[in-house]
C-alpha cells in the first residue's frame, strides 16, 4: 500500500506525516481483502502498487483562526474500485481520524456486500445441484449393466 500525502495552506511536518501514515496503515488489513494479488504478478505491473492512498490535508483558508478550518480528504484506489471520504474539523487530528473512520466504514460495507453476494451464489448453486429422490446414484447391490 502506497500512501501519498498532499497539503494545502500549511507545511507538512514529520510529526504530522508520521501521524497520518500511522492512521492510514491501520486500513491495510481491510484493503488486503479487496484486491486480487494475481492481477499484479505480471512483469508489466511489477512496479505498480496494488492499493494507493491519496491523502490531502490542510486549512480551508489562510486567514481563519477559529471554527472549522482543517480538512482531510482520503481516496483509496484499488484496481477496479475507488473509495473517498472527506471530513472537516477544528483540529487536524480529528479531521484525519473522522475521514479514516468514514473510509473504514465504507470498506467494511463493501466487504460485507461481497461476502453476501458470494453466499447468495453458493445458495443458488446448492439449490440447483440438489438431486431429486427418484434419481439416486448407484447403490451397492445395483450394477452398471442393470441400468443399461
Amino acid at each position: 500500500m502506497q500512501i501519498i500525502i498532499k497539503t494545502k495552506n500549511f507545511e507538512l511536518t514529520p510529526v504530522v506525516k508520521k501521524f497520518v501514515e500511522r492512521k492510514i496503515k491501520s486500513l491495510e488489513k481491510l484493503s488486503k481483502i479487496l484486491y486480487n494479488k494475481k492481477y499484479f504478478d505480471s512483469p508489466l505491473t511489477s512496479e505498480k502498487y496494488a492499493v494507493e492512498v491519496f491523502v490531502e490535508i490542510g486549512k480551508t483558508t489562510k486567514h481563519h483562526k477559529k471554527g472549522v478550518i482543517f480538512f482531510a480528504n482520503i481516496q483509496m484506489n484499488f484496481p477496479q474500485k475507488s473509495f473517498i471520504s472527506k471530513s472537516e474539523s477544528h483540529d487536524l487530528k480529528l479531521a484525519v481520524g473522522e475521514a479514516k473512520e468514514k473510509l473504514k466504514r465504507e470498506l467494511e460495507e463493501y466487504k460485507m456486500k461481497l461476502i453476501d453476494k458470494y453466499k447468495r451464489r453458493l445458495r443458488i448453486l446448492n439449490k440447483n445441484l440438489k438431486i431429486s429422490p427418484e434419481e439416486k446414484f448407484y447403490s451397492k447391490d445395483r450394477t452398471i449393466e442393470e441400468d443399461i
